[in-house]
């Protein structure tokens, strides 16, 4: 692909990327899963805002990977990677078995017949 230089949003909270060849585009002409990556990095720049403002909280990301596909997932493994050394901690729920391969905890939830979940932890 082209590739991303940057992710800006106005003073109206308008949000356009800039493209590496200088060309600024409006997120409706991604695909799904350019839209998913924006939306994790927009999620992560906010979290990184309010947590100095703050203090450290972790970082959650429900089913991160729907629309994206093999290469992205991976691409996606990485940025998480980076981003735990950043800020410490990030919460997952996801059914992408891929995700929990160099992640600290693990914890599986199973819905019983009461439709009541357990949670365990599995590592």
């Amino acid at each position: 692909g082209t590739g991303y230089k940057s992710v800006n949003i106005d003073q109206n909270y308008d949000i356009t990327l800039e493209l590496r060849n200088g060309r600024v585009i409006r997120p409706e002409l991604l695909s799904g899963g350019e839209r998913a990556l924006v939306n994790i990095a927009l999620r992560s720049a906010i979290h990184r805002i309010l947590s100095q403002a703050a203090f450290p909280m972790p970082l959650i990301l429900d089913e991160p990977t729907i629309y994206l596909d093999r290469e992205r997932i991976g691409r996606l493994q990485t940025l998480l990677e980076k981003l735990g050394e950043e800020i410490g901690q990030i919460i997952i729920v996801s059914h992408e078995l891929g995700l929990l391969e160099k992640s600290h905890h693990e914890y599986r939830a199973e819905k019983q017949l009461n439709n009541v979940s357990i949670i365990g932890k599995l590592r």
